[in-house]
């Protein structure tokens, strides 16, 4: 009974999850599952959207990445980290390469700007990341975070996800209009 308790503890903890990627030509949403370590899951739920797309369109692309996102069992964990996880991963770059038109990961990589996102009590979150080197991002930390309550819907979603990405990139656009450097400098409401 304990061990039952506890893995609805683990499971509610790390929610759902899912993450954005933005290049200059497309938006990549992704569903994102794990167990505590989370990695993408394109399996479950992803999404090629061009840069331009309606704001309807990317909130329920989020949505649904973020229903797809699955809490693992410690088998399937498993067959996340190593080796299968290092060749689903490479799998992934290359849907991603062939889908923006570009041959090299680290083009891909260098022109990507990523936020991930979280659902939980209610609430979707999104943490806009920097990347470091290579492949490698850190969160902008806890006050570059974005969040609006999953009632809000799509179009409230789209907003929060513009933002985020004005947060990690200045005048990335994302979605039907772009967020201009100048938006950024005042806060904005999400309704």
């Amino acid at each position: 009974m304990k061990s039952m308790f506890a893995e609805k503890e683990y499971r509610e903890r790390q929610g759902k999850r899912a993450a954005i990627r933005a290049t200059p030509k497309m938006l990549v949403v992704e569903a994102v599952s794990g167990r505590g370590i989370t990695s993408p899951d394109p399996e479950a739920f992803h999404a090629f959207l061009p840069v331009e797309a309606d704001d309807s369109l990317i909130g329920s692309a989020v949505l649904q990445a973020l229903a797809a996102s699955r809490f693992l069992s410690i088998e399937e964990a498993a067959k996340f980290k190593g080796a299968e996880g290092d060749a689903r991963w490479s799998d992934w770059v290359s849907k991603m390469l062939h889908a923006a038109g570009l041959r090299s990961e680290s083009t891909l990589i260098k022109s990507m700007a990523l936020c991930h996102v979280s659902m939980k009590d209610g609430m979707v979150s999104l943490s806009p990341m920097a990347r470091r080197r290579g492949a490698a991002w850190e969160g902008l930390g806890p006050e570059q975070r974005v969040e609006v309550p999953l009632a809000e819907g799509p179009l409230s979603i789209a907003t929060a996800v513009r933002e985020a990405f004005m947060r990690c990139s200045p005048g990335m656009t994302v979605g039907a209009r772009q967020v201009h450097q100048a938006d950024a400098a005042a806060p904005r409401g999400l309704s």
